[in-house]
């Protein structure tokens, strides 16, 4: 703060604006770091971001884990598929060395779910997820992790991953917009009789980020 009183006393205008700039980049400068003086692009970050999602997804209906439902290379089904959509929220924290966890709950519709008798609304997925970020030229922000699901009501689990999610940091660090890369998704799923199956999914899905105080 001495350095901040003296430039403000020197009385002229162009002095009090240069403290005033001085004052807040050390109110903001927490949020997010720089790289050097002369190097105004973010070499990490560090803090709490809240977060809202959706997505709109296809997905192979989960068989066993032996076989594939969705190519790899043609992205065609190989075995009966359903459309469904999510959305939920939760805090994603990261990490001055490059990691980040997130905690999130979310719900799902199953729009192949329309028969009399059907249960269409999923809720009360409760996610947790561990990966990598980067940063690169341009405020750009790419995301990589696995998350595992609980559906408590069910005593359904599963594991989901990579989620591949690349975007952009504005407002000085304080907000981020990321869009899903549209790679193949693996879903394992652990029913409560002990068995395992598997699913496979491809999904558009983008994440709003504000930083929390």
């Amino acid at each position: 703060m001495s350095s901040f009183k003296l430039v403000h006393s020197h009385g002229s205008k162009r002095s009090k604006t240069v403290g005033w700039v001085i004052a807040a980049l050390l109110l903001t400068g927490s949020a997010v770091a720089q790289a050097n003086d002369s190097d105004s692009k973010f070499r990490y970050l560090e803090g709490n971001y809240g977060f809202t999602t959706s997505n709109n997804c296809v997905r192979a209906i989960p068989h066993p884990p032996s076989i594939v439902g969705i190519d790899p290379n043609t992205r065609q089904l190989l075995v009966p598929g359903e459309a469904i959509a999510q959305s939920g929220l939760g805090v994603m924290h990261f990490f001055k060395n490059g990691t980040m966890t997130l905690e999130a709950t979310a719900s799902e519709i199953n729009f192949d779910k329309t028969a009399a008798g059907d249960f269409p609304s999923t809720a009360g997925l409760d996610g947790t997820c561990r990966g990598t970020y980067t940063m690169a030229a341009g405020s750009k922000v790419t995301l990589l992790f696995n998350c595992h699901i609980d559906i408590p009501s069910t005593g359904v689990s599963f594991d989901l991953g990579p989620t591949e999610a690349v975007g952009f940091m504005g407002d000085h660090g304080r907000s981020m917009n990321l869009n899903q890369k549209e790679n193949i998704q693996t879903v394992t799923l652990f029913l409560p009789n002990g068995a395992m199956l598997k699913s496979e999914r491809v999904c558009v899905q983008r994440f709003a980020l504000n930083k929390l105080f």
